[in-house]
């Protein structure tokens, strides 16, 4: 149930856990993945995805974002206070490494991490220096495209996203907060909306 996700925050021996980062969040299936790595490719010297730890099963379209743990393996990280952010509660599991994220920041560049909305919920109040970019699709696109969730979760998802994505924003309208909204309508439409969104909002915030 989604009820049931809760996410971990350590930044205990991270150096530079003020610096810059990018927060890309949308559900399962809305093209996080997809908006991270055209920002890289087009911008390759500003922005780096930084690998997503999971106990998931490799996928045939995966390319070098990820790091495949067994669920012992997840846990023994944890344990050893490895992660910077960590997912539970919901198989599969989900971390970001705290050594991957300090090598991003020593070679100048910002880390692109990709949450769902329960994470920033869980994660907004800790993280430090942060842009976000809401992600939004169509709930139906996204069942189709979601390899990770059942439709049950994906629907019961859905129903609090809209309520959770209209109070974070006013709650950074009132904090001056400021953050960028894609809607993925899967068609070239969507990387044109990337590219009006521009590196300088993230760069200046």
């Amino acid at each position: 149930m989604v009820d049931n996700i809760y996410w971990i925050y350590d930044e205990n021996n991270v150096r530079a856990s003020f610096e810059k980062k990018l927060l890309i969040v949308g559900p399962s299936g809305s093209g996080k993945t997809t908006l991270a790595r055209y920002l890289c490719e087009k911008n390759p010297e500003t922005f780096e995805i930084i690998k997503n730890c999971t106990t998931r099963s490799k996928r045939k379209e995966d390319r070098n974002d990820f790091r495949y743990f067994s669920v012992d393996e997840f846990i023994k990280a944890k344990e050893n206070g490895e992660f910077f952010f960590a997912r539970f509660g919901s198989k599969p599991l989900y971390g970001y490494k705290k050594t991957d994220y300090e090598k991003i920041v020593c070679n100048k560049k910002i880390p692109i991490f990709m949450f769902r909305f329960s994470g920033l919920k869980h994660l907004k109040h800790l993280i430090k220096n942060y842009y976000v970019i809401f992600l939004i699709s169509d709930l139906n696109e996204s069942l189709v495209y979601s390899k990770d969730e059942d439709s049950v979760n994906l629907i019961e998802e859905s129903i609090s996203i809209s309520t959770e994505i209209q109070k974070t924003m006013s709650e950074f309208d009132r904090d001056g907060k400021s953050y960028s909204v894609v809607r993925n309508n899967y068609g070239a439409e969507f990387f044109s909306q990337i590219d009006k969104l521009g590196i300088e909002d993230v760069l200046k915030h």
